[in-house]
C-alpha cells in the first residue's frame, strides 16, 4: 500500500527512496495520521468493530477520514476488513496478526509519552 499512497511531500522521489530503504520511515508511514493509532487501540481494547461502532468511539473523526484511515490500515495489513453476506451488508474490522505485533510498540510509545510529559512541562 505504501507505494500507491499519495504522498504530500514536495520531494516525492526522495521520500519514496527513504520509505524503501529506511525501515523506521516505512513503519512510521504505516501508522502516521491522526486516527490510525486511535483505531488500532480501539480494536485492541474493544475487539472487532463495525464502521459505525468505530465512528461512535471517535466522535470527532469524520466519516471520510475514518474510511480513509481504515482503507490504509487494511492495505498495510494491520487490520482486516471482513464483509458478511447479509442484508444490509455487514462489515467488521479486526487486527491482523501483523497488527497484533504492533501492540507492544504502541505500548512502549505510550509509556515513553507518559515519562516525558512531566519533563516537557518543566521546559520554559
Amino acid at each position: 500500500m505504501l507505494t500507491t499512497r499519495k504522498i504530500a511531500s514536495t520531494n516525492n522521489i526522495n521520500r519514496n527512496d527513504t520509505l524503501i530503504t529506511c525501515p523506521f520511515m516505512r513503519a512510521l508511514a504505516m501508522i502516521e495520521g491522526r486516527w490510525k493509532l486511535v483505531i488500532i487501540c480501539h480494536l485492541r481494547d474493544f475487539g472487532n468493530q463495525s464502521f459505525s461502532q468505530l465512528l461512535g468511539l471517535m466522535p470527532k473523526a469524520s466519516r471520510r477520514m475514518l474510511a480513509k484511515a481504515l482503507k490504509e490500515l487494511a492495505g498495510d495489513k494491520i487490520i482486516e476488513k471482513k464483509v458478511f453476506d447479509t442484508f444490509p451488508q455487514t462489515v467488521e474490522y479486526s487486527l491482523t496478526q501483523h497488527g497484533l505485533k504492533l501492540l507492544p510498540v504502541i505500548e512502549n510509545l505510550k509509556d515513553w509519552g507518559l515519562k516525558v510529559k512531566p519533563e516537557l512541562e518543566l521546559i520554559p
